[in-house]
């Protein structure tokens, strides 16, 4: 099922523009919303959606619904929704720390004073705490809302931070 994001609203009309993954502008009507209402959309909200064809027979987007967190399935199978994610969220983290984004490099981000280790499942902690390695200076996990809880256990009486896919700090590093 393709993916993309809300690019723009225009509220006052109904309607709206989806950036699919491959880059293009598509349409939507607030018509074609699945198990949402119009006026809570934001733009950059993750979506899925069917392409069918418009009253003037161009492609929109139909069926539009939030986009879920990717299965324990798509995670390891390494699908295209989590590498997108994935990219986002280290793009973003580097962005507010004013650090680096080291694609296909660890850590992820990497700054003068901060590494940090973008995940998408608690189960991955184990994997992350060896890709920061044992440098010095605060260090953090990075991973979805919805991996929270399992994250904080695994965390637990670790000197290791956690923070979301957004940057904001959820448990802060006792690293030195």
């Amino acid at each position: 099922m393709p993916k993309g994001a809300i690019r723009r609203l225009i509220a006052d009309r109904g309607f709206g523009f989806i950036k699919t993954e491959r880059g293009e502008d598509l349409f939507f009507h607030r018509s074609e919303l699945q198990g949402m209402n119009y006026d809570s959309l934001r733009e950059g909200q993750e979506v899925e959606f069917e392409v069918g064809r418009g009253r003037n027979g161009r492609p929109q987007a139909v069926g539009v619904r939030l986009h879920s967190e990717p299965s324990q399935a798509d995670l390891e199978r390494g699908g295209t929704g989590m590498v997108n994610s994935h990219d986002r969220a280290a793009k973003l983290i580097a962005r507010k720390l004013g650090a680096k984004y080291r694609r296909q490099a660890s850590p992820d981000v990497k700054g003068k004073h901060v590494r940090v280790e973008v995940k998408s499942s608690a189960t991955e902690i184990p994997q992350a705490l060896r890709q920061l390695g044992g440098g010095t200076g605060p260090a953090f996990i990075a991973l979805p809302k919805s991996q929270r809880k399992g994250a904080m256990k695994r965390l637990a009486g670790l000197k290791t931070g956690l923070m979301n896919y957004q940057g904001k700090i959820v448990k802060p590093s006792t690293r030195k």
